[in-house]
């Protein structure tokens, strides 16, 4: 799915424009591919047609195509490769690809991939931060603070449903422009800033069997 939206299939065949570089032998053959499980319909002789809601586009930043666009990514999709050289090893999958300490690292050089990877990480957790207002009991709580918080889809949930409540997100400082417009567009960024900084956490020797493949 995500290789169909690089390639513009998906904008093809909504505008019939040729958009798309791939061959056309090859195409038919991903387009049955997608076929089988449901993205698009085969018309047989008449071809294929989208099927509504299932098929991402590579241009609609805002949408639920984001975690496809993430995991469909080349170097998110390498490194489950290198599960098996993570465990013989012990180091991470990005290490062993890119020479880098972490997928955060090779993230901060390649700004699309991130932009995919924060965007599926805020689609992920929405909706966790109402839940988590109406499970805690915030009584006497004056601030929050969401460690490793992204653009702030969580803590902002959170404020609005406490109202009392004021809040930190704490991330990466790549995020601080993106967290604080929507902030300012859930209506809390008058109650909640953000804090750029890095949070590294390491697991003793004695507390992992294995290395994390990220």
């Amino acid at each position: 799915m995500a290789t169909a939206s690089r390639l513009g299939i998906p904008e093809t065949m909504v505008n019939g424009a040729a958009r798309s570089s791939a061959t056309v032998a090859m195409m038919h053959r991903l387009l049955r591919a997608l076929a089988a499980f449901g993205v698009v319909k085969d018309l047989g002789p008449d071809g294929f047609v989208l099927t509504p809601g299932k098929t991402p586009r590579a241009d609609d930043s805002q949408g639920d195509d984001r975690p496809i666009m993430l995991i469909g990514g080349d170097s998110y999709w390498r490194s489950f490769g290198k599960l098996e050289d993570c465990l013989r090893t012990g180091r991470n999958a990005y290490d062993l690809l890119y020479g880098v300490e972490n997928c955060f690292a090779y993230y901060a050089d390649h700004p699309e991939e991130a932009h995919s990877f924060d965007s599926a990480m805020s689609l992920h957790s929405a909706g966790a931060g109402a839940g988590i207002a109406r499970a805690i009991d915030f009584t006497g709580v004056r601030r929050a603070v969401d460690v490793g918080g992204g653009i702030g889809r969580v803590l902002a949930d959170i404020l609005k449903a406490r109202g009392n409540v004021r809040g930190t997100v704490f991330d990466l400082p790549r995020l601080g422009n993106n967290a604080t417009e929507l902030l300012a567009a859930d209506g809390v960024a008058d109650r909640c800033d953000f804090v750029g900084g890095i949070c590294s956490i390491r697991c003793p020797p004695a507390a992992i069997s294995t290395s994390s493949p990220m």
